[in-house]
C-alpha cells in the first residue's frame, strides 16, 4: 500500500526509477498512540563510499581532474540532448591513432544538434580496466562527472572551426559535409586494456556519457532474475517505454528508368516500405541526382530536375508539413570510370570525359552495349531528416517495429520493457469489445515476433520449457 502511493507520486516516481539508486534502506517507527507508523527509505549508488579516491596512486597513469568545473546533467540544460538519437554512431566515430584521440562523422550538420551554445562541446574519457580490478573498490572520485583520463572539452565554436576535411577552398568546402576533428591527446603510458567514452556537455553540465556497447551471449535458460516478482500493474521497478517523437536521419536510392521522369506514390512506397521504419514526417530532404554520361547534358540537366522535383512531390502528398529540398545534379562519369577503368570499356574512359561521351553518343551499337552499365548509373541518393509520427493508432506502429529492432540487436531489456507497454490495453477494463479484439491482434503480433527475432525463443522447445512452467504462466499473466 505504502509503495503504491510513492508510484502514484511523480516527485517520488522519479527517485524510484532512478538507475543511479541500487541500494536502499527501510526504516519505520510507530507513533506515541500506536495508532500510525511513518515509513521512510533511503536511496543510495555504489558511489556513497568513495574509497577508491585513495587508491589513485596504484595507476601509472591515474584518473585527472578536468571534469572538476563540470556539472552533473539537468533536465531544462539537457533537453535538446535527451531528443537526439545517433549517439551511438558518434560514438564508433572515435578512434586513437598514435598520439591522437580522434573523432570522424560523416554528417556534421547533425551534430549542431547538440552543440547549438558556446557552453555545449565533447570530450573524451579515457576509463582503464586497472581501475576495476579490485572487488572492493572502484580507482576513481564519484564526486567527479568522468571517470578517467579526461580530454579538455572541445567546445562548439573550436570544434567546428577545426575540422581538418576543411581546406582554403570556401566553395569546395560547401560539398564537405562530414567532420574530422583531434579531440585530444592519447598518453602513450596507457598500455592496459581500456575504453573511450563520450562526453557530451551542454551548458557546462554532462549531459550524457555514451559507452560502446556490446553483447556477451551465454547458453541460459531463463531471462526471468529469481527474487522479488513485481505486482500486478506496478510499473516502478523498472523504467517503462514511452513512444516518443525520436528523430532519425533516413536513406535510400531509387533507380531512374531511361526517360523516365514522373513518378508516383507506388513507384516510391517499395523503396520506403524496405527500410522498415514507422510512419515518419520529412523535416529535411537531400537529394543527390544522377545521371547516366550519354546524351546532351543539357537536356539531362532537365531530366534530372524532373525526376527529382517527381520525387518531392510524391514525398509532399504524404504530409502536411512543407517539404523544402535541397537537391544536387551530378553526372555519373566517376562512377563509370572507376567501373570500366580494368575492363575492355577502359579505351573510351582513357580518352577523357568529353571524348568518351562524344564516341558513345555516335556510336548507336556501342550504347546499346553499354547500356546495363548506363542503366545502375541513373539514380537518386534520396536522404531524409524525419521524425516519427507516433499520433493515435500510428503508436502501436511504432511500438511493433520498436520491437523488432530491439529483437534484432539482442536487447532483451528493451524489448520487455516495449512488449509491457503494447500488453496494457489487453487487459484495460474500459474498453469496448472491438478495441480488446484489437489490442488483442497486438498481442499476437507480439508473440509472433519473439518467435521469429529472439535467440532465446528459438531454441525453445516444449521438453525444455516444462520445468520453467510457473514461470512462464507468470509471464504470461
Amino acid at each position: 500500500m505504502i509503495y503504491e502511493k510513492w508510484e502514484t507520486n511523480d516527485k517520488a516516481l522519479l527517485i524510484l526509477m532512478n538507475p543511479m539508486y541500487k541500494l536502499c534502506g527501510v526504516a519505520a517507527v510507530m507513533d506515541e498512540l500506536g495508532e500510525k507508523v511513518y515509513v521512510s527509505m533511503f536511496f543510495g549508488g555504489y558511489d556513497i563510499v568513495n574509497d577508491g579516491i585513495r587508491q589513485k596512486k596504484q595507476l601509472e597513469v591515474p584518473y585527472n581532474t578536468v571534469a572538476a568545473k563540470l556539472q552533473g546533467p539537468d533536465v531544462k540544460a539537457c533537453k535538446t540532448c535527451s531528443q537526439y538519437r545517433n549517439f551511438e554512431l558518434l560514438q564508433q566515430g572515435i578512434t586513437v591513432e598514435g598520439d591522437k584521440i580522434i573523432l570522424r562523422y560523416p554528417n556534421a550538420k547533425d551534430l549542431k544538434r547538440i552543440l547549438k551554445k558556446p557552453t555545449d562541446g565533447i570530450a573524451i574519457d579515457v576509463v582503464q580496466k586497472a581501475q576495476y580490478m579490485s572487488a572492493y573498490y572502484n580507482i576513481m572520485d564519484n564526486n567527479l562527472q568522468s571517470k578517467g583520463v579526461m580530454t579538455k572539452v572541445m567546445y562548439k565554436e573550436d570544434f567546428f572551426a577545426n575540422n581538418k576535411l576543411l581546406g582554403k577552398d570556401e566553395k569546395a568546402n560547401k560539398k564537405i559535409k562530414g567532420i574530422e576533428i583531434e579531440l585530444g591527446k592519447f598518453n602513450p603510458k596507457i598500455t592496459g586494456p581500456y575504453e573511450l567514452n563520450l562526453l557530451v556537455i551542454q551548458d557546462n553540465k554532462v549531459c550524457r556519457t555514451v559507452t560502446r556497447g556490446y553483447n556477451e551471449k551465454n547458453e541460459i535458460e531463463s531471462n526471468t532474475p529469481i527474487g522479488l516478482l513485481p505486482m500486478k500493474g506496478a510499473t516502478g521497478l523498472k523504467p517503462v517505454f514511452e513512444p516518443r517523437n525520436e528523430s532519425s536521419i533516413l536513406n535510400f536510392i531509387i533507380p531512374f528508368e531511361k526517360n523516365k521522369f514522373e513518378f508516383e506514390e507506388a513507384d516510391i512506397a517499395p523503396f520506403l516500405s524496405a527500410l522498415k521504419e514507422p510512419d515518419f514526417i520529412v523535416d529535411g530532404l537531400y537529394i543527390y541526382a544522377y545521371s547516366s554520361i550519354e546524351g546532351d547534358s543539357a537536356a539531362n540537366l532537365k531530366l534530372q530536375q524532373k525526376r527529382a522535383e517527381s520525387v518531392v512531390q510524391v514525398l509532399q502528398e504524404r504530409q502536411t508539413n512543407k517539404i523544402n529540398p535541397t537537391i544536387l545534379y551530378r553526372d555519373s562519369w566517376g562512377l563509370f570510370l572507376l567501373e570500366n577503368e580494368d575492363n575492355k570499356y577502359a579505351p573510351i574512359v582513357n580518352l577523357g570525359k568529353q571524348k568518351a561521351i562524344e564516341k558513345i553518343n555516335s556510336d548507336k551499337a556501342l550504347m546499346e552495349e553499354l547500356e546495363p552499365i548506363l542503366a545502375r548509373e541513373r539514380f537518386a541518393q534520396i536522404i531524409m531528416d524525419v521524425t516519427y509520427d507516433i499520433k493515435g493508432e500510428k503508436e502501436a506502429q511504432f511500438a511493433a517495429v520498436s520491437l523488432q529492432k530491439a529483437l534484432q540487436a539482442g536487447n532483451i531489456n528493451q524489448s520487455s520493457k516495449i512488449i509491457d507497454f503494447m500488453k496494457k490495453p489487453v487487459s484495460a477494463p474500459d474498453l469496448t469489445r472491438a478495441e480488446k479484439l484489437k489490442a488483442f491482434d497486438r498481442l499476437l503480433t507480439i508473440m509472433n515476433e519473439l518467435r521469429e527475432n529472439c535467440p532465446w525463443d528459438k531454441k525453445q522447445t516444449l521438453e525444455s520449457l516444462r520445468h520453467l512452467t510457473i514461470e512462464e504462466t507468470y509471464e504470461l499473466s
